[in-house]
This record gives structure tokens, C-alpha cells and sequence, in this order.
């Protein structure tokens, strides 16, 4: 661990309260992206005060004035073994603010007053790179070890995870990882969580690389409707449970709003509407897709012109409820997949788009509601 100061160079030509330049010594320069920290003066509490900014290597060159591209290959080698050097290595910085304590709560600013030349920097201390970059472990979520300093764990705050997050990166980048790993931490401190999976991505959270069982595995549980082929099969899988809809528990808004039918449609509305009066007082809460369908075919061919008329329009319509493999005999309680403590994956994987779309509208709508 580093824990103490190490100078390692001084600041040189123009500096500005976001980057710099500094020489540092031709045998022990910091590499690229090394964090190193100058002091500088910034206003605190209305006062200037010393304060550390730590900056990022963000470039590294070598000069020298003898070592000429004018001159030949002959020419530097006598240099050379006459022992002629005069290698400078410049670093350029970049600045990522300084600490401040307001309130008792660590706050990271940015400067805004010139950094100047001639400065001492220093190697920046584990310390202090830990304290700028992570929240206590306590407090926090272990998320990995910075790059640059493989040695110092990192933990985000918890309390990130009131707003809304986005994990952005191209293909291949480790999104998926990045997820599982948060969700992780989340379940250790007794989160609840829903994952919409739609590749199966997650499926196997349950289980460890080398396949023996999470520590939590028992509070990880896989829901799956009964139409997915799947990517996996349900063997493979532990702890899955069904997940269906019973056709009889969507009310007629459900149906138009699952099947994109606006409500200044009315008189088309109103033939759904009675469709599923007319079921409900014919069988109870006991019909499926094919009997709604059914009751709006036989009004079809009622007597009453209108009612004739719209029932086929409608039928243009619901008829889109076949693409939804998502019905079963039991509606399953959103209360099972926000049980304290459990992280529920719906797996989405084997399903067509529009029964994915209203599984995921479904399951957000009973979720906030």
C-alpha cells in the first residue's frame, strides 16, 4: 500500500485549473492513467485554503534537444557512446477535483482557481485515491478494483439507486457482468429486485462460476411462462416458478390497452365491453381467449346491424390476442416476485415480441401500482 507522499515531479509551462504538464524523472515516471496529486489553493467555507487535487496521467512523452531527426544514424551513435543524454519525460494531467467535508459528507469540487507552475506533484497515496473514488464498505456496493491501482477496492453508494441508472457500452464491453455483480451486492444487503430478462442473461444467478451455489442462491427465482421454448430448459434452471396470466382477470380496459385500441373508438370499446359482461355472466371468472373470441364471432352475426357491425371490427382487432402465448389458468400474484430479499429474474428468452412487451408492461404496471 502507498500511504505517503512521493515526489515525483514539478508542474511546467502553462497550467490551468484542468490539466497540466509536469517533468518527471526518466527512471521512475508514472505510467499512463496513474493518479498524482498537487496542492493548490482553493475557496473553502469562504476562505482560501490548501487543498489536494488529485489528477490522472493522461500522457506521456520524451524529449530531447541533442537526439535530433536532423541528424544521421552515424552521427547519434557517437553521441550515444560518448554517453550524451539528455531525455526529458513529460506527463500531461488531467484533474479530477479535491475533497471537501460539508456537513460531515464527503464532497468532491473542481477546481477553479490556476494550478502553478514550478508546483511539486506527488505520487497519489492508495488513501487517498480510495476515499475519492469509493464510499465506505459499510455504506457501499463492491463493484471491482480500479484499473490502475488493482489493489484498491471500489464501492459505489447505495443511495445511487434512488434515481434512475444507466449502464452504457458497446457489445462485449461486460454491461451484463457489471449488472450481475451490482445485483449481487444489492441481494447481500437485502434488496428486493426484478430483473426483465429477455436473452436469459441472468438465469443462472443463482450459481457461481464454477457452478456450485451462490451464497444466496436460495433467494434468487427464475419466472418463466409456460409457452417459452427458452434458452435453457427448465431443468437446467433452479428455483423456476410459472408465470402465466389468467385471460378472465384482464378487464376490458386491459384489452383495449394491450391491443392499442384508443378510447375515442367507442363504439368499438363498448362491443368488448359487453363481450366480457356477457362471459363473465355466462361462465364466472372461467373463459379463456378463444370464449371472448368466441362471443364476439356470435355477435358478429347478431340481428342488430350496429352491433353486427362493430363486433367484426373489433374482431379485426382481438384477434392479436393469439400472438400473446402469455395466458394460463392462474394469474401469478406480483407479490411472489417482490418478496423482501429475493431478486426475481423473468426470463424472457423463447417468446415472440408482443408476448415479451405485454409481460414487461404487465409486470412494471402491477410493480408501481
Amino acid at each position: 500500500m502507498l500511504d505517503t507522499l512521493s515526489f515525483i515531479g514539478r508542474i511546467v509551462g502553462e497550467a490551468s485549473p484542468t490539466e497540466f504538464l509536469f517533468v518527471a524523472d526518466k527512471e521512475s515516471h508514472p505510467p499512463k492513467y496513474e493518479y498524482v496529486v498537487v496542492n493548490s489553493r482553493e475557496e473553502v467555507g469562504g476562505e482560501l485554503r490548501q487543498v489536494q487535487v488529485l489528477a490522472q496521467v493522461t500522457g506521456v512523452v520524451s524529449r530531447s534537444s541533442s537526439y535530433s531527426a536532423d541528424l544521421d544514424l552515424e552521427a547519434l551513435e557517437r553521441m550515444f557512446h560518448a554517453g550524451i543524454e539528455d531525455v526529458n519525460v513529460i506527463c500531461q494531467a488531467r484533474t479530477l477535483g479535491y475533497m471537501v467535508d460539508v456537513g460531515g459528507r464527503k464532497e468532491i469540487l473542481m477546481p477553479r482557481r490556476a494550478i502553478y507552475p514550478g508546483n511539486e506533484v506527488f505520487l497519489a497515496p492508495d488513501s487517498l485515491v480510495r476515499d475519492f473514488f469509493s464510499y465506505p464498505e459499510e455504506e457501499g456496493l463492491h463493484v471491482g478494483f480500479l484499473i490502475s491501482r488493482a489493489r484498491i477496492p471500489v464501492y459505489i453508494s447505495v443511495d445511487g439507486f434512488k434515481r434512475h441508472l444507466a449502464i452504457l457500452a458497446q457489445t462485449g464491453a461486460g454491461k451484463s457482468y457489471a449488472v450481475g455483480v451490482l445485483v449481487e451486492e444489492l441481494l447481500s444487503k437485502g434488496a428486493t429486485v426484478i430483473i426483465v430478462d429477455p436473452h436469459a442473461d441472468y438465469v443462472f444467478l443463482s450459481r457461481k462460476l464454477d457452478e456450485t451455489r451462490y451464497e444466496y442462491g436460495d433467494r434468487i427465482r427464475v419466472f418463466r411462462n409456460p409457452s417459452s421454448t427458452g434458452r435453457y430448459s427448465k431443468e437446467e434452471l433452479d428455483n423456476v416458478e410459472d408465470y402465466t396470466i389468467r385471460f378472465s382477470d384482464l378487464s376490458s380496459d386491459d384489452i383495449c390497452e394491450i391491443l392499442e385500441i384508443p378510447e375515442r373508438w367507442t363504439n368499438i370499446v363498448e362491443s368488448i365491453s359487453k363481450a366480457i359482461l356477457s362471459l363473465k355472466e355466462e361462465k364466472g371468472d372461467n373463459y379463456a381467449v378463444d370464449d371472448f373470441i368466441g362471443k364476439l364471432e356470435e355477435f358478429s352475426r347478431s340481428e342488430d346491424k350496429k352491433e353486427r357491425v362493430y363486433a367484426a371490427k373489433a374482431l379485426k382487432y382481438v384477434k392479436r390476442l393469439y400472438r400473446l402465448r402469455v395466458f394460463g389458468d392462474v394469474t401469478t400474484s406480483i407479490d411472489r416476485m417482490l418478496k423482501p430479499a429475493q431478486v426475481s429474474v423473468v426470463d424472457l428468452s423463447g417468446l415472440n415480441d408482443a408476448s415479451m412487451d405485454y409481460i414487461t408492461y404487465r409486470i412494471l404496471n402491477d410493480s408501481y401500482t
